[in-house]
Formats: C-alpha cells, sequence, structure tokens
C-alpha cells in the first residue's frame, strides 16, 4: 500500500498522507519488523539456555536486563515520539542509546571475564547482547526519522 501511495498521491491522499511520507512509513514499519525479530531471537536463547541447563553469571544477567529495559523503554517511547512527532522525546531516545552502549561494553567485560567457560552460554550472551543493541538502534532510527520529519516541516 505505501508503494502505491508513493507513486500515486490520489492513493496517499485516501490515507491522509504526503506521498513523500510513505518512504519514512515505510522505513517505521520495518524497524518494527526488525525490532520484533531480535526479541524474538532473544526469547529463543533465553529457551536454549534453559531447555540446556545453562544459566548465564547473575552479574552478567542483571547488566543485561538492565540494558534489554532500557532498550525496550527507548523502543516504545521512539514509536511514541512518532505518532506524537515529539523531537524532544526523540532526542532523549538518542541519549539513551549512548547509555544502551556504555552498559554494552560493561556486560562485555563481565561476560568474558567471567568464569563461564561454556560455549553455548557465551554464545548466548553475545547474540543476546547483540539483539538489544539492534532494538536499541531502531529505536534510534525511528527518533531519526521523527527528527528529520519535524525539519522538514519546518523548511
Amino acid at each position: 500500500m505505501l508503494q502505491n501511495a508513493a507513486q500515486d498521491s490520489v492513493i496517499a491522499n485516501e490515507f491522509g498522507i504526503d506521498s513523500l511520507d510513505c518512504m519514512d512509513y515505510q522505513t517505521f514499519i520495518y524497524r518494527i519488523e526488525h525490532a520484533a525479530d531480535y526479541s524474538s531471537n532473544i526469547a529463543r536463547h533465553v529457551i536454549m539456555l534453559d531447555e540446556s541447563k545453562q544459566e548465564i553469571p547473575e552479574d552478567v544477567l542483571a547488566l543485561m536486563f538492565a540494558a534489554g529495559t532500557e532498550a525496550v523503554d527507548s523502543y516504545a517511547k521512539a514509536v511514541k515520539a512518532f505518532f506524537s512527532k515529539d523531537v524532544n522525546a526523540s532526542n532523549e531516545v538518542l541519549e539513551r542509546q549512548r547509555k544502551i552502549e556504555k552498559m554494552d561494553q560493561e556486560i562485555a567485560s563481565k561476560a568474558f571475564m567471567s568464569k563461564q567457560k561454556n560455549a553455548l552460554t557465551v554464545c548466548a550472551i553475545c547474540s543476546i547482547r547483540e539483539d538489544i543493541k539492534k532494538i536499541a538502534d531502531c529505536a534510534a532510527d525511528i527518533a531519526e526519522i521523527v527528527i528529520n520529519r519535524a525539519y522538514k516541516i519546518a523548511i
């Protein structure tokens, strides 16, 4: 539908959008899909660890949980900012991105310094870390769309 609206201004008008905005909406939709995929990957790794009776060290798990919570909160804020066109909230999402990156570095440091030598657990930690970062990246991408759209309107 969005591709049709991008190519045909009559269809875009029926949806109440500018045909040029269709790319922003398409990118927004892709980021939602990607965030869902990353969340699914995290769940898959948690289930795999549980089934194999492996555990992430408590200190690493606490950091991963905090980073994951921050990433999901940031993502929710970005989606809300997209619909409300809230540039201030988008800027907050981008600031959170830096915090999540620092948390990720701390997770990596603790994970590799831990006594955990089980390859399955180490691989799961790395994968979950990466998916948390990618969810935060999706949030940042959505926030940037909001900021770019606000700037475009101001011109």
